[in-house]
């Protein structure tokens, strides 16, 4: 029994351990990614000279680069069996989560004002985008939260939250396909970052884990949703009113 147990026990350990180097490289990943989207506009403004932001817009970036860090110090912490700090830090975390959601529909609306920030506002018609976006965030940490006491659903939802927020830095990346295709090439280099989540789940599990298939699914799901909006005609009178 012993004999055939110890293996069974260092299976598991392997696996958690290749599983806290991978949503590592994910976590840091995302934090590549996002400084490189805004490292002009946000991070390294002073070198480039762009124009300052209003304090709106400079909570928005400090929220969202918080909460990048958050998820790698998460990870870190459970792989050092510090779990007592790692709960303590995720209730700061939904609260960061929820302030987040609340600092997006804020400033979707407030850049969409002509005269609120240097250079023209975008169109009306891009103000679903970044809404629906937000909510799939909010969907996947609820869940993430909803979840806390499964490990295995926990961090591969607060994984994918953390990769639906990354559309914004991956639209700013200096790729001229990006240019071109918009919210096709940065929804779908996002969702792609998840479905290499889901293939390593497979190449290490052999099989989906139905966190994924649920996350992946509010993912596309709200991206679709916010891009039928956006060209809804009936949208464009409800955004004047909203952001007008």
């Amino acid at each position: 029994m012993a004999s055939s147990t110890a293996p069974d026990v260092h299976t598991r350990v392997h696996t958690r351990v290749r599983d806290r180097w991978f949503l590592t490289a994910v976590g840091l990943l995302s934090i590549a990614i996002t400084f490189a989207g805004f490292a002009r506009t946000y991070f390294l403004k002073g070198l480039f000279g762009t124009p300052q932001l209003p304090l709106l817009l400079h909570l928005h970036g400090a929220a969202f680069t918080a909460w990048l860090v958050l998820f790698v110090v998460q990870v870190a912490l459970v792989a050092a069996r510090r779990t007592d700090i790692h709960r303590r830090l995720g209730v700061a975390g939904g609260a960061l989560a929820a302030v987040m959601t609340g600092l997006v529909c804020a400033v979707s609306i407030e850049v969409t004002k002509p005269g609120y920030r240097a250079g023209p506002p975008p169109e009306l018609s891009f103000l679903p985008l970044p809404l629906f976006n937000i909510l799939a965030f909010a969907i996947c940490v609820g869940a993430g939260l909803l979840y806390r006491r499964q490990s295995e659903y926990h961090k591969r939802f607060m994984l994918a939250a953390t990769i639906s927020i990354l559309t914004a830095a991956i639209s700013r990346l200096p790729f001229a396909f990006i240019d071109q295709y918009q919210e096709f090439a940065f929804f779908g280099i996002a969702d792609a970052m998840l479905l290499a989540c889901i293939l390593y789940d497979v190449l290490t599990r052999r099989r989906v884990h139905p966190a994924y298939a649920t996350a992946m699914g509010v993912l596309v799901g709200t991206q679709w949703i916010g891009m039928r909006v956006a060209t809804a005609s009936w949208w464009l009178a409800v955004a004047h009113a909203i952001a007008r």
